[in-house]
């Protein structure tokens, strides 16, 4: 079977072995044309550790929320025990941090991660960095410079839009779209 078939499949047989198992699960899937484009895991319930709101996901945790009001913010490598992979939507968004510095453990910047962070000046990224999620950083207006992962290899369209004092920004050679 392809496409949705496919899909259904898919999320039926992964519901079947999560009920079996005990585990709660969450599935996603992204159907375009009938075809199966993307599909997303997340098991389990969301936890806290300290200031910081996760839920498991295949390879680590996706850090989904930020309940603290530092300024000076450093990202965990781990919660949970587990790499925090994924930084979901707007979970900084619209906070008064002044700088923040994201793993290596980090892969993925999520849509508008860090959208409206007026006072962000400085952004310390991981080197493990492989893509930034469109508008993540929209609207940082402290924002001067940005030297990018070198692992980077997708910027989705407005990452930086309306950063109005962003005069740098260095885009390692790995980089194969800019939106």
């Amino acid at each position: 079977p392809t496409g949705a078939k496919a899909a259904i499949i898919v999320v039926a047989a992964l519901l079947v072995l999560a009920i079996l198992g005990g585990a709660v699960l969450a599935c996603a899937a992204v159907i375009v044309g009938g075809v199966l484009v993307g599909l997303g895991l997340y098991f389990g319930l969301e936890k806290q550790e300290g200031d910081f709101v996760y839920r498991n996901i295949f390879d680590g945790v996706q850090l989904t929320s930020y309940t603290g009001n530092s300024e000076i913010l450093e990202i965990p490598q781990t919660l949970g025990g587990k790499p925090v992979r994924e930084i979901d939507s707007f979970v900084f968004a619209s906070t008064s941090i002044r700088s923040v510095t994201i793993p290596d453990t980090v892969k993925k910047i999520g849509v508008s991660a860090f959208e409206g962070c007026e006072y962000l000046e400085e952004v310390y990224f991981g080197s493990n960095v492989k893509e930034i999620e469109r508008y993540a950083f929209y609207g940082c207006l402290s924002l001067k410079t940005i030297v990018l992962p070198v692992e980077l290899e997708e910027i989705e369209e407005y990452s930086f839009g309306y950063c109005i004092n962003l005069c740098e920004i260095y885009v390692p050679y790995k980089v194969e779209t800019i939106g």
